[in-house]
This record gives structure tokens, C-alpha cells and sequence, in this order.
């Protein structure tokens, strides 16, 4: 099991729209299938994605972090700018969607599982964005009990 984060160029709000939480999440679904991935979790933040993500093999994960983010990146150029151009007019078309490096995170024992589950689940409500965990939208948090 890997605790990954991949945060936008600059911590700029990429993913504050709909739609773009939809390209990441889609993105992401279809990626793991193809990889034999299984999700266990993920929040997509306006500036910042963490999921719990397990694969067959531990050296999956660079390479499916690296295709993730190539995929959301030409997606999230193509779509946001003609639907968004007032946040997308500052952005220059070769910039990067991404930072560069994804942190990653080999989690060995159950109680750090729990512990990256919980800090996942929060960072909504850290942000200020929903007052319960479980009323974020675009997070795993409502499928886990209390």
C-alpha cells in the first residue's frame, strides 16, 4: 500500500472546478484498472491530490504516477482553458499542470494506514471547505464509518 500526493505547479487551484476533479478521478480509475491498482482511498483538494493506492507489485507506483500525471495534465489543458479562461488567462500553455516529484509513502503497518486514512479524510475540513469529512464530495471519507 502507497500514501501518494501529487500537488499542482505553484499550489495553483487547478482542481477547484468540477470538472477538472472529474478528469483526475477519471483519470485515475482508468489508470489503476489498467495496472491491476486498487484505490483505497483518495481527497482531490483544489491544489492537491492524496490517495492510498495499492498495486501488485511495489514498483508500480512511479510509473503510474508519472502516466497519471502526463494523462490529467493534457486532459486538464485541453478542457479547462475553453471552460475556464478567466483562471486558465494567466497560464502560459507550456507551463506544468504538476509539480515535477510526487511524494510517495510505503505503508507497512495497519496504524499507519489508519493514520494517512484520517489526515487524508481531513484536509477538507482543515481547508475550511466542509465542516464534516464525509460531506466533501471528492473524497473517499463518507464510505468509511466513524
Amino acid at each position: 500500500m502507497h500514501f501518494g500526493t501529487r500537488s499542482c505547479d505553484n499550489r495553483r487551484k487547478h482542481l477547484r472546478h468540477e470538472q477538472a476533479r472529474r478528469i483526475v478521478i477519471g483519470t485515475m480509475g482508468s489508470r489503476l484498472a489498467q495496472h491491476q491498482g486498487l484505490s483505497r482511498g483518495f481527497v482531490i483538494m483544489p491544489d492537491h491530490v492524496d490517495a492510498l493506492i495499492r498495486f501488485p507489485e511495489t514498483w508500480q507506483l512511479s510509473p503510474f504516477m508519472n502516466k497519471w500525471k502526463e494523462l490529467t495534465s493534457k486532459s486538464l489543458k485541453t478542457v479547462l482553458p475553453q471552460r475556464f479562461q478567466g483562471d486558465w488567462s494567466q497560464i502560459d500553455s507550456t507551463e506544468p499542470s504538476w509539480q515535477a516529484c510526487h511524494y510517495g509513502f510505503h505503508i507497512g503497518a495497519r496504524a499507519k494506514g489508519k493514520e494517512k486514512r484520517d489526515y487524508r479524510h481531513m484536509n477538507s475540513v482543515r481547508a475550511g471547505l466542509v465542516e464534516q469529512a464525509r460531506d466533501w464530495r471528492w473524497s473517499a471519507a463518507r464510505w468509511y464509518p466513524e
